[in-house]
């Protein structure tokens, strides 16, 4: 069985190397274990586009949310310890986020090339981050931030490797049979379905840092792809059956340098799951993956005609120095700035950062716009998914006198319009203007 197996994943290659082609993305490993043994490895294009330095097995990879499985055991352990679980990591272990997760998960697995320190491992070592532009171009972004001792660290700032994740996902898949001997410690209740993602008989669950999927069903609608892709490939196992895996013998690594125009990785993710399971559907997967390439291109043009449709012509706003202040919601705190340029137009910073500073234009009376290209929008490694109209639009208030007291932003549909108001902050000379909050 293993040797059909390892067949099947090795006439993936062209298949693979043509997904990331289409889907936009300049890097890629995977590698993929059968009763925690390495079956197969695959390394496609550049971990550093401009020095043409090729992906490989130890490249090192931001692994984005896939941080959240290890907070979560962290969490698990501390547990079944009988430590508080409702305190921070750090308080409930007395040493840092890093440290705790060395001590206790990457040192036991030997986890070498994995940490939340991103100096611990040779800048050589990592791969660069891209995003690609509409002509196909890549667009070298800075290197993400959080890491430990971040806000966002335990949520979204480890690095690691595609050895490495196939040395922990065997670990997690033989703590689910034999835990005692494990570090890892309520590997079951990790791996349990927690919340519900889609509207199905079968699973479909997202819980403690992983999706929870039953075929016959679909594994590609996490991420952007869902987005962009009308209806989604269903994985069928041969015989047409359920397929539940009791004991489950095989793990499955995709990491990237880009999310592309179509996030690879859950595309490859699901051919492989369909040699694992040997399921006799056949599914044109890149009609889908060009499907969403096309799609997510296409999605800011097709934003734009709306947006100029709804237009009101020849309105003009008050002069911009009027706008000019800092502006507070004062349920959630958060602080919109209106800051003027010399050239007497203005621009909107958001929690008043300059590294969130967009120009805006006059939209029409009261009302301005920061929507710019998709290009310009990933340049600034800005996720790219098709927002509404309103997202963009910043809607300056006034009073029955004519004096601007709030400005409205919609930037959550889920939460009612008037309640992301930001009223203007007063300064304490009685005028309105940029005020630093400490």
């Amino acid at each position: 069985m293993r040797s059909d197996i390892t067949e099947r994943l090795i006439a993936l290659g062209p298949l693979i190397n043509e997904i990331c082609t289409i889907a936009g993305v300049p890097g890629l490993s995977l590698g993929v274990s059968y009763k925690g043994e390495t079956i197969h490895r695959l390394n496609y294009g550049y971990k550093d586009v401009e020095k043409q330095q090729p992906a490989e097995p130890d490249t090192a990879y931001g692994i984005g949310s896939i941080t959240k499985c290890f907070t979560a055991m962290a969490i698990c352990q501390l547990i079944s310890k009988a430590a508080i679980p409702q305190l921070p990591i750090e308080k409930s272990s007395d040493i840092s986020y890093e440290n705790y997760l060395q001590k206790s998960i990457f040192g036991p697995l030997q986890l070498t090339k994995t940490t939340a320190d991103h100096g611990c491992i040779p800048s050589d070592l990592i791969a660069k981050s891209y995003t690609v532009l509409d002509g196909g171009s890549f667009s070298l972004l800075p290197q993400p931030k959080a890491q430990d001792g971040t806000i966002m660290g335990p949520a979204q700032g480890i690095l690691s490797t595609v050895n490495d994740m196939l040395k922990y996902s065997n670990s997690l898949l033989q703590a689910l049979s034999d835990e005692k001997s494990s570090p890892l410690k309520n590997a079951k209740s990790q791996l349990s379905g927690h919340i519900s993602t889609a509207k199905s008989i079968l699973e479909s669950y997202y819980g403690l840092g992983f999706f929870r999927h039953q075929l016959p069903g679909t594994i590609t609608g996490t991420g952007i792809n869902g987005a962009f892709v009308k209806k989604l490939p269903v994985i069928t196992p041969r015989g047409g059956a359920r397929f539940v895996i009791s004991h489950p013998d095989s793990s499955l690594v995709v990491l990237t340098n880009s999310i592309g125009w179509a996030d690879p990785s859950v595309w490859i993710g699901h051919i492989i799951v369909k040699a694992l399971v040997d399921t006799p559907n056949q599914v044109d997967i890149l009609q889908y993956v060009r499907e969403a390439a096309e799609n997510h291109k296409n999605s800011y043009p097709n934003l734009q005609k709306p947006f100029d449709e709804a237009r009101s012509n020849e309105t003009k706003s008050s002069p911009a120095e009027e706008d000019v202040g800092t502006y507070r919601n004062e349920k959630s705190g958060f602080l919109v700035e209106i800051r003027a340029k010399t050239d007497g137009t203005i621009q909107v910073a958001f929690q008043g950062l300059d590294s969130q500073v967009w120009d805006l234009t006059h939209y029409e009376n009261d009302t301005f716009h920061w929507l710019s290209s998709r290009d310009e929008q990933a340049k600034r490694a800005r996720f790219t998914y098709p927002f509404s109209p309103g997202f963009f639009k910043i809607i300056i208030k006034r009073n029955s006198e004519g004096h601007i007291y709030s400005l409205c932003w919609s930037q959550d549909a889920s939460i009612p319009a008037d309640e992301q108001c930001f009223s203007k902050v007063e300064m304490a000379e009685g005028k309105y203007g940029i005020q630093k909050i400490m």
